[in-house]
C-alpha cells in the first residue's frame, strides 16, 4: 500500500475520520486528556496539528467510549498508555478490555499485563489490536486521498492545508511547487513523475495559477 501523504491532520479530518466531535477533541486537549503531537505557533484551535498516530490513537479510544462503553477514568489510562508507548511498533502493542475494564500489554514484556484486570476469575480478555486499528486508520485516510474528476485542473485554497497556500484540489500540493520545476526547466512529463498523482490539467492550472500571482506582485 502506499505510504499517506497526509502526515498531519486537522481537527475536521480527525472529527470526520474518528467519529469524534469537535466538542470532544477540543475538550480533551484543553484538559491534556489527549492532545494534538503538533502545534503551530499561531495558535488558536485550527492550529492544532494531529499525527498519524495521534490518529490511531484517538480512534482507539473511540472504539473503547462507543463499542465497549469504557468509563472515563480508564479512558485517561489508555490515553497515558497510547503516548507512553508512543515510538513502540503497532505490531508490539495492544490493549485488552475485560467488562469495563482495560488492561494494557506491556511491549517489552508481551505476557505482562497492565491495569486491574484479574485473570483467572472468569474474564474473558478482549483484544483490541493497535496494528489492525492503524491499518483500519490508514486505509480511511488513503480513501480520503481519491480525487474527483471535478478536482483536475482546479486550484484551491483552504485555511487549514498548507497554511493557506494554493493546492491542486484534492490533494495537499502546492501550486508553487509545481512552479519551482516549471522554473528548473522540467517539463510535464518530468513533473509528473514527480507527483503522479497530478494530471497535464492541474500542472498546466498550477502554472498559470503562479504566473498571474506572480505578475500581480510585479504589478503592485
Amino acid at each position: 500500500m502506499a505510504s499517506v501523504e497526509i502526515l498531519g491532520f486537522s481537527v475536521d479530518q480527525v472529527s470526520a475520520l474518528t467519529g469524534l466531535t469537535h466538542r470532544q477533541l477540543q475538550y480533551w486537549d484543553a484538559t491534556g486528556f489527549f492532545r494534538p503531537e503538533y502545534s503551530v505557533l499561531e495558535g488558536g484551535p485550527s492550529a492544532k496539528v494531529y499525527s498519524f498516530r495521534d490518529l490511531v490513537g484517538l480512534s482507539t479510544i473511540g472504539i473503547l467510549l462507543r463499542e465497549h462503553k469504557i468509563p472515563t477514568r480508564w479512558l485517561r489510562e489508555a490515553s497515558k498508555y497510547l503516548h507512553r508507548t508512543h515510538e513502540a511498533p503497532w505490531s508490539s502493542l495492544a490493549i485488552f478490555v475485560a467488562g469495563r475494564e482495560v488492561a494494557f500489554r506491556d511491549p517489552e514484556h508481551p505476557d505482562l499485563f497492565i491495569g486491574t484486570v484479574r485473570r483467572g476469575q472468569g474474564q474473558v480478555l478482549i483484544p483490541i489490536e493497535l496494528k489492525r486499528v492503524a491499518a483500519d486508520v490508514r486505509a480511511k485516510v488513503e480513501g480520503r486521498r481519491e480525487r474527483s474528476a471535478h478536482d483536475y485542473g482546479l486550484v484551491e485554497k483552504r485555511r487549514q492545508i498548507a497554511r493557506n497556500a494554493a493546492v491542486l484540489a484534492g490533494t495537499r500540493i502546492p501550486t508553487a511547487a509545481v512552479w519551482n520545476l516549471h522554473q528548473a526547466e522540467y517539463d510535464t512529463d518530468a513533473i509528473l513523475r514527480e507527483y503522479p498523482r497530478l494530471t497535464r490539467a492541474d500542472i498546466t492550472a498550477a502554472i498559470e495559477y503562479e504566473a498571474r500571482r506572480r505578475r500581480g506582485k510585479t504589478a503592485s
